[in-house]
């Protein structure tokens, strides 16, 4: 009997532990939710992701254009783990909030952002002094100066692997640039000319030197169509690789000092030299490039130095140079896109109004307060994003309003040294250091 009670009593116990348990499980609010992204899109929108919260039964997405701002709900009811908002210019701050039955949870904030983390990164080795790279498929190609002068690197799910290094201690790399299944690297050896080498990379990992020719001082390459564009003391020269493995020089184009940088837009060229002009050549036919105009870049614009605008006659076209006398300014790069070209200065980005391409002007206000950083190499990585570099950091512009490129974010390199190489392609942004470290980010 007395085995029955005790028996009796337990079961009770039992019983009401679970009970209670259960009213207390009933009664549970959810957590907080984990991994929250806003990846900036390139069409001014933001894709948010993230873990779920546990014990959540949907979702409430809110935003703030500052943290500690005031939060607007943007939708409510979310089941899944993601959600676009697709009226977003970046610069803005986000919040979820998860729910159920009993209660919400503990809300977590996170910031847009077109790049959300760093996947991956790995040392560059020691000796190695990168100029520039180029990213084709998952393979890292890196022009080099010093020791080497080629090295290829492979991006893998989990590490990026050196896979070749070519070493020739007495030449250095100057630009390098691709094309298919061919690289174009620009060559100054410690003695002789200057060369132009072009590698076969149908083997990506084997490399094969294909053909060479004398050049001049080539600090940049780029690609349009079957002609290669090098830039540099002489101006552009103009080389076509419709066979990669017979290139020839087709013409020269002289009187535009030392060119920096250029890029195409439609049948427009625009190139920026070293001391701070814009010119716009008609390229419809590459092999006789047509000379529309130049622009020198105004600091009145900035800093109310004075400016002198000339008219001038070059071959039978006239066109309009706005000149500023006070000092050189320092013109890096240049993205044309849309008539209008995104050019880096010492100043940050400064754009042009290109679409009167016989009369371009610098459009960006000089009130501007626009945040922007030193920019030395840049370009257009989808949509409305402008991707930008300098010694100390890269940075991500949106360019909605053209003409006023606004600072969205900015990252430090690492390892602590310049930035020599940029990549953007397919959501996957790549940066490589002088001589610090390769870095993928997503």
């Amino acid at each position: 009997m007395k085995k029955s009670i005790i028996l009796l009593l337990v079961l009770l116990c039992l019983i009401f532990n679970i009970s209670a348990n259960a009213d207390i499980f009933l009664e549970l609010k959810p957590s907080s939710v984990s991994n929250f992204t806003a990846k900036l899109n390139n069409n001014d929108s933001v894709i948010l992701k993230w873990n779920a919260a546990l014990y959540a039964d949907s979702y409430e997405i809110q935003k703030s254009v500052t943290f500690d701002g005031e939060y607007v709900s943007v939708a409510r009811g979310i089941t899944k783990l993601t959600y676009t908002d697709k009226d977003c210019d970046g610069n803005v701050y986000y919040k979820i909030i998860p729910y159920n039955e009993n209660g919400s949870g503990t809300p977590v904030t996170t910031k847009s952002r077109a790049v959300v983390e760093k996947k991956l990164q790995m040392p560059v080795p020691e000796g190695h002094t990168v100029v520039g790279m180029v990213v084709i498929d998952d393979y890292i190609y890196t022009a080099e100066s010093g020791n080497y002068t080629l090295s290829i690197y492979k991006i893998g799910d989990e590490e990026i692997t050196p896979v070749y290094s070519e070493k020739i201690e007495t030449y250095d790399a100057t630009a390098i640039t691709q094309s298919g299944d061919y690289i174009y690297i620009a060559i100054k050896p410690q003695r002789g000319n200057r060369m132009l080498s072009v590698y076969s990379i149908k083997d990506r990992e084997k490399p094969v030197l294909v053909h060479s020719m004398v050049a001049d001082s080539y600090t940049m390459l780029k690609v349009y169509d079957n002609y290669l564009l090098c830039g540099g003391s002489a101006g552009v020269r103009v080389i076509d690789i419709t066979n990669p493995e017979e290139a020839t020089t087709v013409t020269t184009v002289e009187d535009i000092g030392t060119s920096k940088s250029m890029h195409l837009d439609g049948n427009m060229l625009y190139i920026v030299n070293t001391t701070g002009e814009l010119y716009c050549l008609n390229v419809v036919n590459m092999k006789v490039p047509l000379k529309y105009s130049t622009l020198d870049y105004s600091f009145e614009t900035y800093v109310n130095q004075e400016s002198m605008l000339t008219d001038k006659n070059w071959e039978g076209e006239t066109y309009f140079w706005l000149r500023t006398y006070a000092f050189d300014p320092l013109l890096s790069d240049i993205y044309a896109k849309n008539g209008y070209s995104y050019i880096a200065t010492e100043y940050g980005v400064k754009t042009a109004d290109t679409k009167n391409y016989k009369k371009p002007e610098y459009i960006t206000p000089k009130d501007s307060t626009t945040q922007t950083i030193n920019a030395s190499t840049m370009l257009i990585a989808d949509g409305n994003l402008l991707y930008s570099i300098n010694n100390m950091a890269f940075a991500v512009y949106n360019i909605s309003n053209p003409s006023e490129a606004r600072l969205v974010e900015k990252h430090l390199p690492i390892g602590g040294s310049a930035i020599a190489g940029l990549s953007v392609e397919n959501g996957r942004v790549i940066t490589v250091n002088v001589n610090g470290y390769i870095a993928v980010y997503e």
